[in-house]
């Protein structure tokens, strides 16, 4: 590989819609860049999983086999510099230990962390993009609001969700490790694809406050069996997919 590589990407996707919200979940993350896309998986200590990817609209000097990876050691500290940037596209020259900007108003350098120090993710990109799943719904940026305002009437962090005979999709804000605390049902689907849900599976309330900001419709996809939520979200180019364990009870 001959560095520096230069990369040339639309600003909007790049920093807003790409790393913004890997930022968002964690400190340190390797990013790829191929010819057709730019992409990411990432673990965090509360073990939800992300899938970033940004296709279509790079420029970037590599053959179709080639790829590089960055090892970013602070995602906010990046995304706040280039964050910065005032143009639609930015331009960067990335060496092999360090990403450089120049332009007449802004001039940095960002050093990446050595290959040694990367984080595991404990799941390879085929099983997260292949991910089987037994029921499929949408949830809409205007249930997600509803949802998280009437969770100030409960004060729990857990949340359970489950199916209807009338084909519905529910949740109940509780916590049915204790007793005698507010508890909650609403809707948050009126109909869903897949199998039914007639046992409630529990997960955090937190997750969904993760996706109040993207104000978007979001594809949550769940598997029973091993009690997996997926969210899949898509902003511009970007695609993101969370993957999320479901609590003991």
């Amino acid at each position: 590989m001959n560095y520096p590589i230069k990369l040339t990407v639309d600003s909007e996707e790049f920093v807003n819609n790409f790393l913004n919200p890997i930022s968002k979940c964690t400190d340190q993350a390797i990013i790829n860049i191929t010819p057709t896309k730019i992409y990411s998986l990432i673990s965090t200590p509360n073990d939800l999983i992300l899938y970033a990817q940004l296709k279509g609209i790079i420029d970037v000097p590599l053959a179709n086999n080639e790829e590089i990876k960055i090892n970013v050691g602070n995602t906010k500290k990046l995304y706040s510099m280039l964050n910065n940037i005032e143009e639609d596209k930015i331009s960067l020259d990335i060496d092999f230990n360090n990403i450089k900007y120049t332009s007449t108003n802004l001039k940095f350098k960002y050093f990446l962390l050595d290959d040694s120090l990367s984080n595991k993710v404990p799941l390879n990109i085929s099983k997260v993009e292949n991910f089987t799943h037994d029921t499929e719904f949408i949830l809409t940026f205007d249930q997600l609001q509803s949802l998280l305002k009437n969770s100030s009437f409960t004060q729990t962090n857990k949340l359970y969700i489950n199916t209807t005979v009338d084909k519905k999709v529910i949740v109940e804000l509780n916590d049915l490790t204790k007793q005698n605390i507010d508890s909650l049902t609403m809707t948050i689907a009126d109909s869903y694809q897949g199998k039914d849900i007639p046992e409630a599976i529990p997960f955090e309330l937190e997750l969904f406050r993760n996706f109040i900001g993207f104000k978007t419709d979001i594809n949550i996809k769940i598997n029973s069996e091993y009690k997996v939520l997926i969210f899949d979200i898509n902003i511009g180019a970007v695609s993101l997919r969370y993957i999320a364990l479901s609590l003991v009870k």
